[in-house]
């Protein structure tokens, strides 16, 4: 018996502790994996965290009975009978029913939208979202109704609501989809709701988080499809596939120059220590504009006193302000002749600098 006991103690959770973890890790539902409440975090994962983190910050205020229940603490225990007695069925609660309609409509638009729409013909998309779509709508209600330890009810009166809407999503497609979850939440609530009256059992929480991976897997590919398939762009008028954007991207100059000088830095930290390669990195960042000067003037790396004023005569001479009479080309002039008079004087003081730093060395 005492034996027993102690095993109780040890896990019982703590109110500070799930508020710890509230602040650090809400984000991530780290406060309902520590109390044990693994359906509820999942569908924090996908719904923003409860739409948009509303679920999370409602949450600050339902930690202390998230904790007693976990722990069955006596006075819980005490009033939740109570409330068995007074009523038949559990009361209904507002912001259960908003969640499950706003979760609903969340679930059915992401695995609509996951749907290929350039490999599926119009009917065929249309067939699957009307299945596919009031599923998941249902699956969210029947989820949120049975968190915790007041609701519990089988998914049959959720879908048996979602599927009437059936015929709209068909001949209307994925528009009226949000109207799926509305029916659903209504009949579950009306047959599906009865009083939990003894814990769920217990199962392993190694075997929790399987189930909770495999779920977010399943949601994690609809979300990829999703990106892959049908996501666009809007740039000039037109719609660009994300995919090709993404790839456009990685094959763009910026991204392979960022690209090269990571690998750098990277192999400088191997190769040649921190310290190094943090010299290296603050090169990198031309702190004092030699980089983008050399640019600006089309010059070698190694390039010589002589050969940067020789360039910057030369390109002043071009650019001149004078040499044009059109209003917006002496503008535009003159912002490059400036640009290439910066360019010259960083390259040359930088110069300057570099004679000093080798003449202190010397004399050291």
């Amino acid at each position: 018996m005492a034996y027993t006991e102690s095993i109780k103690k040890k896990s019982r959770k703590s109110l500070c502790t799930a508020y710890f973890f509230w602040i650090i890790g809400g984000w991530a539902s780290l406060h309902l994996l520590y109390l044990r409440r693994y359906d509820h975090a999942f569908v924090y994962w996908w719904s923003l965290g409860g739409y948009l983190g509303c679920g999370i910050f409602y949450d600050f205020f339902r930690i202390p009975s998230y904790v007693q229940e976990c722990n069955n603490d006596p006075a819980y225990v005490k009033n939740f009978k109570e409330r068995v007695k007074k009523k038949s069925k559990p009361p209904v609660r507002i912001v259960r029913m908003v969640g499950q309609v706003m979760v609903g409509n969340m679930w059915s638009l992401l695995v609509c939208s996951a749907l290929p729409q350039e490999l599926l013909s119009e009917g065929i998309l249309q067939f699957m979202s009307a299945i596919i779509g009031p599923f998941a709508a249902a699956m969210a209600v029947w989820v949120i109704g049975n968190i915790g330890n007041e609701q519990a009810g089988s998914p049959k009166w959720a879908l048996i609501g979602s599927y009437i809407m059936t015929p709209l999503v068909w001949y209307n497609g994925t528009q009226v989809l949000n109207s799926c979850s509305v029916p659903s939440m209504l009949l579950f609530n009306a047959k599906g709701r009865r009083w939990r009256l003894s814990p769920p059992p217990a199962k392993p929480a190694c075997r929790q988080f399987l189930y909770l991976s495999m779920a977010s897997l399943l949601f994690a590919g609809c979300f990829s499809s999703f990106l892959y398939f049908n996501a666009n762009i809007h740039t000039e008028g037109e719609k660009v596939k994300l995919r090709d954007a993404v790839r456009h991207f990685v094959n763009s100059p910026m991204f392979q120059e960022f690209k090269k000088n990571f690998y750098k830095v990277y192999n400088d930290t191997r190769n040649e220590g921190f310290s190094k390669a943090w010299e290296n990195f603050i090169e990198l960042m031309d702190p004092f504009g030699s980089q983008h000067a050399l640019k600006v003037l089309d010059l070698p790396q190694n390039a010589t006193q002589a050969e940067i004023k020789e360039r910057v005569r030369t390109l002043s001479k071009k650019w001149h302000p004078d040499k044009h009479t059109d209003e917006e080309a002496k503008l535009l002039a003159q912002e490059k002749f400036l640009e290439i008079q910066q360019a010259g004087d960083a390259l040359l003081e930088e110069k300057r600098r570099r004679a000093r730093r080798n003449k202190k060395s010397t004399e050291l």
